[in-house]
């Protein structure tokens, strides 16, 4: 169930955002069946960054594959939008049991 919310700038007509859901996976390890990618054009003030994501990810991840999809997805989305990794920044959040629900159904894990 990663799910990262992106926001950027704009959006490329020629971005295929399931090339980018491909290059995360290679680099997370995780299947791309899971993984689901949300682009969102935005306007920033203040310290702005190319990419900015928000990256959701269940409880029952360990700390280290934590780590690696979150650097996976900022270096996947560096990749896409061809900027710097220091343009991107990822926020990852812990989504406890119960929390989702999907097909209607709160979903435990």
């Amino acid at each position: 169930m990663p799910i990262a919310n992106c926001f950027v700038a704009s959006v490329p007509d020629d971005l295929d955002t399931s090339e980018i859901v491909a290059a995360w996976s290679n680099r997370s390890g995780i299947d791309s069946d899971e993984m689901t990618i949300n682009l969102l054009e935005a306007h920033q003030a203040g310290k702005r960054y190319a990419v900015m994501a928000w990256l959701y990810l269940p409880s029952i991840w360990p700390d280290d594959a934590v780590a690696v999809l979150s650097e996976g997805l900022a270096a996947a989305l560096a990749d896409a939008f061809v900027v710097e990794p220091s343009s991107v920044q990822v926020v990852t959040s812990i989504v406890a049991s119960g929390l989702v629900v999907e097909d209607g159904e709160t979903v435990s894990w």
